[in-house]
């Protein structure tokens, strides 16, 4: 323990009985038995953590408040039903870490209306977000943010296309505007992806 290592040694020394000359600082680092790894719980366990990732993703993108519950289906391929039973199994992880009131599971479900997705691997996460956002409201800051950063690119565009611009700034001067030109180009595709999701809700 960094800062207060008698807490640790005293804790150390509670787990279980040890030696009056034993002490926690002076021992060697505990070795892992490969073994005791099951290779398949840790993947399942990864697939478990991706997917909550991906939900807390999607309540960023589509600014869910943070206190609020949604629902989750996860759909999966036919013939995993091993995931199928493990992924039932931790749902609770789902329910605490991603705020997820509802979690439904299974093979062959069909994406309820008005719900974002987001694919991990080879299983869908549907996402029901009626009554959690308003989509119009949503779509009208995105487009907003659409037509200015369009005119501040086409400003951009009109200096660097400008030969006396050209001809007489600073090198310096006319790189910098050619990465604000990158950056906005970047930004218009995120703003632009981000409204193509919101228009399929």
């Amino acid at each position: 323990h960094p800062f207060m290592p008698f807490i640790t040694e005293e804790l150390w020394h509670r787990l279980r009985p040890r030696g009056p000359l034993e002490a926690c600082i002076t021992s060697s680092w505990p070795d892992a038995a490969l073994e005791d790894t099951d290779g398949a719980a840790h993947d399942l366990f990864a697939l478990v953590q991706e997917m909550v990732t991906g939900i807390r993703n999607v309540r960023s993108r589509y600014r869910v408040a943070p206190g609020n519950e949604i629902s989750a289906v996860i759909n999966l391929p036919s013939g995993r039903e091993d995931v199928l039973s493990v992924l039932s199994e931790h749902h609770r992880y789902f329910k605490r870490l991603a705020r997820v009131g509802e979690v439904t599971i299974g093979c062959g479900l069909n994406k309820p209306d008005g719900s974002a997705s987001v694919v991990i691997r080879d299983y869908e996460v549907y996402l029901p977000l009626a009554g959690l956002v308003d989509v119009d409201q949503e779509r009208g800051r995105l487009a907003g943010e659409i037509r200015q950063k369009e005119a501040f690119l086409a400003r951009i565009r009109g200096k660097l296309n400008n030969d006396r611009f050209a001809a007489r700034a600073p090198v310096h001067v006319v790189e910098r505007e050619r990465q604000k030109e990158k950056d906005a180009m970047a930004e218009l595709r995120r703003l632009r992806a981000n409204l193509k999701a919101w228009a399929e809700l």
